[in-house]
Formats: structure tokens, sequence, C-alpha cells
């Protein structure tokens, strides 16, 4: 990336802007166009939470479902088994939605994972299992010492329990070389080496297990639009596995929505909880907030290896059904549903500072809400930016957010010395340096080259700085003569940190840093200094 060109044209500046309006509105009609679920849906399918272990329930139609013994007639609310299920449709040739809910043992026999199909998407089993009555063998552990259960046939695994010195459990499955047996407890599943235990029985009649998927459902083919997705969700404290185009999503107590398609790739969103990514060689750690984007090709294949997000689009998730999943990870977030451009202010009130616009490509944490004098309730967004909870759409428990204080009216004042106190624009022609690169780091250096910066006084003491971005940065005082600014850059693909400080009234030094989504380890640090022109 490189910013050399000084001056930049009005045409250019008018393009910018149309096609920054151009992706806002784009995504907002997207949002607005998704169908959601009527109430009664809703409720009518939320009976199906409680359904059997492995089974599917019909929550609306259009769904269409395929088994491997043919087809089967059925209506909404109707149980189907998943052991012969061979794929799901929730849409039809008009694109109406459907909806389905699946609940799986997933290898484990705790806590089974609830899989949601919704909108326009396609799902389809990747795993012809016939039975889920494996042949079982009782194991005990003579031994006076606890042994490790691992998550896999090897020692190579991580340890994911211990079977207790004397303690008896139930094989299912045994490794395809006969040195590991796959046990069960409440716990969920897990492997132990088979020299270490005792077995009653023949060993010879476990079946051979050579993966971690053995349950239906548990490797999937998913393919979706922007307004369909296979919304999963698990609470304990073992770990499951599920893979979906050929990555690996590992996680013990999660939700999270997954979308694919060949032009926007492999998308994992996770609305609360972590969840492990293994995709391409690459291990990935999903945590709540972020999603991980992972490219596909015609065939919704993996071609690359996985890029972490650390915000997903609010558009992506606004339409998933996640009243119908029972979870405590789940948290409140909001997002823009207009096109219009929407003003946080830094609390609950017009009185209050006026802060940067939000970003109608992100989503935000919803971490608590006030009233302000007219008694209009407003939600605090991450970031302590306030939002009057009107003007935006939220998703998740929204309802145990908490009602909080809201903070002291403003307080900045112009800080004395600069040739902005006296209350007027000013152009300064600043020299960037080089790119300071720390961490580990996999992009290449930056190259900023010099150029002008307007800087503008606002009323309440802080500053508008505008380089070569189309966009200005609010930095608040941060000192005697020194400013800040902490937040997203213009194209919402990096974290960026600004301090910036005075040397004199025709004179400032400031440190750039910028940390790009794609490179989190990465820090890009310039020192300015710039002079009034």
């Amino acid at each position: 990336m490189r910013y050399c060109s000084v001056y930049v044209s009005s045409f250019t500046k008018m393009s910018l802007m149309l096609l920054i309006l151009s992706v806002s509105v784009s995504a907002a009609l997207a949002q607005e166009m998704c169908p959601t679920f009527p109430p009664d849906v809703l409720t009518r399918t939320a009976a199906c939470t409680s359904q059997a272990i492995n089974t599917l329930c019909v929550g609306q139609e259009p769904t269409s479902i395929g088994f491997s013994r043919g087809t089967a007639p059925f209506k909404t609310g109707d149980l189907l088994a998943l052991d012969s299920l061979m794929v799901v449709e929730t849409h039809d040739a008009a694109s109406n939605a459907g909806l389905a809910l699946m609940t799986s043992d997933a290898g484990v026999t705790a806590n089974p994972l609830q899989m949601i199909v919704y909108g326009n998407a396609t799902l389809k089993t990747g795993i012809g299992v016939t039975t889920l009555d494996l042949p079982t063998l009782v194991v005990t552990n003579q031994e006076d010492y606890d042994l490790n259960l691992r998550e896999g046939p090897a020692t190579t695994y991580n340890t994911v329990g211990l079977l207790k010195a004397g303690s008896q459990v139930w094989a299912d499955g045994r490794s395809p070389d006969g040195q590991w047996l796959r046990v069960r407890n409440e716990a969920g599943a897990a492997w132990v080496s088979i020299t270490l235990v005792q077995i009653q029985g023949d060993i010879n009649t476990l079946l051979p297990l050579d993966t971690l998927y053995t349950a239906p459902m548990q490797i999937m083919l998913l393919q979706t639009t922007s307004c369909g997705g296979l919304l999963l969700q698990r609470s304990g404290s073992d770990r499951v596995h599920v893979q979906v185009n050929g990555a690996d999503l590992a996680f013990q107590a999660a939700s999270l929505i997954v979308q694919a398609n060949a032009q926007d790739g492999l998308q994992i969103h996770v609305l609360g909880g972590s969840v492990r990514l293994v995709a391409a060689g690459q291990t990935m750690e999903i945590a709540n907030g972020q999603s991980a984007v992972l490219a596909l090709d015609d065939a919704l294949k993996p071609t690359g290896t996985p890029r972490l997000q650390e915000r997903f689009p609010f558009a992506a998730v606004a339409n998933a059904p996640v009243t119908l999943i029972t979870s405590d990870t789940l948290t409140c977030i909001a997002g823009v549903n207009t096109s219009e451009s929407l003003t946080p202010y830094s609390g609950p009130g017009e009185s209050y500072t006026a802060l940067r616009a939000l970003d109608t490509q992100s989503h935000y944490a919803v971490t608590g809400y006030s009233t302000d004098a007219n008694a209009q309730t407003w939600w605090r967004l991450d970031g302590n930016q306030w939002i009057p909870q009107s003007q935006v759409q939220t998703l998740g428990q929204c309802t145990a957010v908490a009602q909080v204080a809201p903070p002291s009216p403003d307080t900045l004042s112009v800080m004395p010395g600069s040739p902005l106190a006296a209350g007027k624009k000013t152009i300064f022609m600043a020299q960037s340096g080089s790119d300071v690169m720390t961490g580990t780091c996999s992009t290449s250096p930056l190259a900023i080259c010099s150029h002008p910066v307007a800087m503008s006084p606002n009323d309440d003491g802080s500053l508008l700085w505008r380089g070569q971005e189309p966009i200005d940065y609010r930095l608040v005082p941060a000192g005697q003569n020194s400013y800040s600014y902490a937040g997203r850059n213009f194209a919402n693909d990096a974290n960026l940190q600004i301090n910036l400080s005075f040397t004199s009234s025709s004179a400032w030094q400031m440190t750039m840093t910028t940390v790009y989504d794609r490179d989190p380890q990465c820090n890009h640090t310039f020192y300015y200094t710039a002079t009034a022109r």
C-alpha cells in the first residue's frame, strides 16, 4: 500500500466518496432485503429445541429433505432421523426462506450440538453413517494413576481429560492400527492407549474409526447466499468437531454462523465463545465478535489460507434466528439498519460530543443502556459510543444488557499554545519517515510520502485531522498540547492509533501505528514531523 500522491484531485475524491456510499448502501439494502422469520414461526420452531438427539425438525417451508433411502412425506413440526439424511435445502426456486433445526451428538454424549439451517441455504452430509448404535465394550483403568485422554488416536493430540484410576468407561471404536480406543463418559468422547487399560470383550467387535467425524452431519458441504446460513450452538466442557467445506471447527461452548459460496468464500462469524479453525494447514483461534474467511473454488473447496477479521458485518448475521438457541455465550450486538450515516455521541444525548459516524460494514457490542433528558433510551456501544436504540438493529441477548449511569458531561477544552487555539483551519506539510515494523509481520513495509495535512478545531476542544485519506480523524485532548485517536482506519481493515503533540505554535510531531486485520501481529509505525505552510 503506497500513499505517494501528494494531491488528490476533486474528481478522485468524489469517486472515492461515491464508492464508499455505494458499498454502504449496498450493504444496507442487502440487509433490508433478507427475509426474517415471523414470531409465530419462531415460537413454533422453538418447540423443537427439546427434540431427541440426532433428529431434524422442519421449522418453516420451503424446506426440502433428501434421504439415502429415498424421500418421505413430512410437514412443518415433524421430526426426522439424521442417520439417513443426505441434504437439506431451506429455499425454493423463488428464494423463499425456509428453516430447519437439527440436534446431533457430534461424537459426544452430553450437551448435543444444535444446528439451524435458515434462509437461502443448502446443506449436504459428507459422511455415510448407517447406524447410531455402535458396538461397545467396557474399559477399566486398573493402574494406580490417572491416564491421559486425548483428542485423537496418538500422543500428538491434545490432552482433553483424565481417566481416573480404577474408573470404568465404555469404548465405541478403535483406531485402524488397533492401538487406541475411543471411549465415552458423561463428559464426551476421547481416545486412550489400548496398552494402558483392561478391556472386557473382543476388541475386534469394535468398528475401526479413522476420523474424528463419526456422527451424522458432522461433515458437511454448505452453500448459502448472503441471506442464508448455518447457525451452530453448543454448551459443554468437552470439545466437539465439525467439518464444513473442508475446514475443521472445534469448540466447547460457542455460538457461530457459517456462510459459504464461491464468491465470498467460507465465512465463520463467532457470536459468542471461541472457535478453533483448522484449514489449509493453518490453525486459528476465532474469538467472540471476530470472523474468519477462507477462499473457496467453484466446488466450494478451500483454495487458500484463512484470514482473521476483527469484526464481522452486522448485515451478515442480521436475519439469523438466534432466538431459537439457548446459550450463555451469546452477547448483544448492534448494527446500522439504514443507508443513512448515523452519528454516535460520547453520552446518551446530543448535548454530548458527536463522534465519528458508525461503520455500516461492521457490528458493535452493546455494553449498556441509559436514557437522555427526554426519556429516550440509548445503547452504549463498545468504544463508549452512544446511539438511540431506535436507530440501530440488535441481535442476541439484548434483554440482559444492564442499565448504566451516563458519563459526566464533556469537559474538553482547547489546549493553549497551538495555532489552532485561535479557531482557524491550518494546513501543515507533514513528513512521515519510513515504516518501522515490529512484531511478527507477513506484509511488506508501507510507503507514505510527504503530504499536506489539514487540521481544524472543534468547539469541544477536539481536532479534525485529515491527511491523504478522504475522511477526518477526530483527535481528542490527551494532555498539554497533546491529542490522540484510537479506532478503525478509513478502509475499516485495520486498527489505528494516533498520538500528536505540538512542539511550537507552528509545528507538531506525531506517532501513527496501524495494525491490519490481515496481519494482526504486525505493527506499522510512522513518526511524523510537520510544520505550518
